[in-house]
């Protein structure tokens, strides 16, 4: 049900949006329309009157006659004035209108003088009883285009504008309505779809939990969901293998450890009861102390089998490599990513080899990750710096870039796998947070440390591997081997 309302929601949210615009874009498309026609009749009534002008006055009722019909076949309502702003003239049909004489503002005709025209949602100071929507236009003389006598005024009532609207509106929010319908249903059937294999895997990690290895999903798809029900299936298989190799392993052991430990307390305590006698008493010492190696060798067995389960990390480091020869290959493949970003490197490696004990490929993986996430988050033209140095049994190496401060709350987390600092280090970045829980993996699976220090721009990494040389190096290692 959540993911539906989830889902549903954002579907709504969706629709309002596009309801919002499209209502916006429409109102103003039929807006700019009307604004057209007004316009391209103010035109009309301009040239009719300055035609009319050279056989009647602006007030004749031929002109009256032809606004007129204009008005009624436009849908607006047309006024014309003198040179003074006087009304002459109006599309009404009746003889007598009131507006007769009233003057138009000034500010009205000064907009027509300067601009060629007058659109603004008015009453004209009282000329309208509500405020309309006007256009105007100059009616010019016809012996010369530079002298005005009058001029024409468009208008039609903003509620006008809304029910030329209205109809587009109501069909598309009844579309709307419908589409929201078969949206949300088809949602639901889609979430129930999803949810349902689900619901039917938590049911059968359940059983899991409780011991019952033998549930499986039994949902078929052929889409993601069953690609993932398959990978479940076989986990599942694979646990319920697991499963059973570890009962079979342990009443293996428990069948194998018990024999010889039945034969050592027999023959133990029939030594100190008295019940073999002393003459044969050196031959089932001898037997017992073979039923103790077999012991040892059982045990040695188990603790093999566990080392090569665990991959023992002794393993990892018993062999050794050059650190700086590393360090320099791992520069020269990350050298296109530097240039790209104008970085400057300072490189402080010793002349002399540098020996370590580990595998050469997993600290290459190391410092190429480390050297790669100082690249990626290095101011442009800033520089990156890599050392290394011999402290002791220890070889050093530190990776400073300057870039963004990792705060303080983050700095504990670094480490940890998918974490990444903040969001805008980690915007248009093609890594997924997998690169220090690497690092730390390797270096904490060879026993070292891994340190990060972040303030005032600088950032540095700093790990440690065990040196090569050295008796005390040497000895330890011999010590830490079983």
């Amino acid at each position: 049900m959540r993911n539906f309302l989830v889902m549903a929601g954002i579907v709504l949210l969706s629709l309002t949006i596009f309801c919002v615009a499209f209502a916006s874009l429409s109102y103003n498309m039929v807006l700019s329309d009307k604004k057209d026609t007004l316009r391209a009749t103010a035109s009309i009534v301009s040239i009719t009157a300055t035609a009319k002008a050279t056989e009647a006055e602006l007030s004749d009722w031929d002109l009256r006659v032809m606004i007129t019909s204009i008005a009624q076949t436009s849908g607006t309502h047309i006024t014309i004035c003198d040179q003074e702003g006087v009304v002459r003239s109006l599309s009404d049909e009746s003889m007598l209108f009131p507006q007769m004489g009233k003057a138009i503002p000034a500010s009205v005709l000064n907009s027509i003088d300067h601009t060629g025209r007058y659109d603004s949602v008015t009453d004209l100071a009282g000329f309208f009883t509500v405020p309309q929507y006007t256009t105007g236009a100059a009616i010019k003389s016809p012996y010369s285009s530079d002298v005005t006598i009058g001029y024409v005024l468009v208008s039609v009532g903003s509620h006008e504008m809304v029910d030329m609207w209205r109809p587009f509106a109501s069909m598309f929010f009844a579309v709307a309505s419908v589409v929201l319908f078969l949206a949300l249903i088809v949602s639901l059937v889609l979430t129930n779809r999803q949810v349902a294999p689900l619901r039917e895997m938590a049911e059968v990690s359940g059983n899991f939990a409780k011991g019952n290895f033998k549930s499986r999903i039994k949902t078929q798809r052929k889409d993601e969901m069953g690609e993932l029900i398959e990978s479940f299936n076989l986990m599942a298989d694979s646990i319920e293998k697991s499963e059973m190799q570890r009962r079979e392993f342990i009443a293996n052991i428990s069948h194998e450890l018990k024999t010889p430990m039945t034969t050592i307390s027999g023959f133990a305590d029939g030594i100190l009861d008295g019940t073999i006698s002393a003459e044969r008493q050196n031959q089932y010492l001898q037997i017992i102390a073979g039923e103790t190696k077999r012991l040892s060798r059982l045990v040695g067995r188990m603790l093999e089998i566990t080392r090569i389960q665990n991959i023992d990390p002794k393993i990892l480091a018993s062999s050794g490599f050059d650190l700086t020869e590393i360090a320099r290959q791992t520069i020269l493949t990350l050298e296109g990513k530097i240039n790209d970003k104008g970085l400057d490197m300072e490189v402080m490696i010793p002349e002399e080899a540098v020996m370590v004990r580990g595998e050469p490929d997993a600290i290459t993986q190391v410092l190429y990750n480390i050297l790669d996430n100082a690249v990626k988050f290095s101011y442009t033209g800033s520089t990156v710096k890599i050392s290394i140095w011999k402290t002791g049994e220890k070889a050093y190496v530190s990776v400073r870039n300057t870039g963004e401060t990792i705060s303080e709350q983050d700095l504990p987390h670094i480490f940890e796998r998918f974490h990444k600092s903040d969001k805008s280090r980690s915007l248009n970045r093609d890594g997924i947070g997998l690169g220090l829980y690497i690092v730390k993996t390797i270096i904490s699976s060879y026993g070292e440390d891994i340190y990060i220090k972040s303030h005032d721009g600088q950032t540095e990494f700093i790990f440690t591997l065990q040196l090569k040389e050295g008796k005390v190096a040497e000895k330890r290692q011999r010590n830490a081997e079983p």
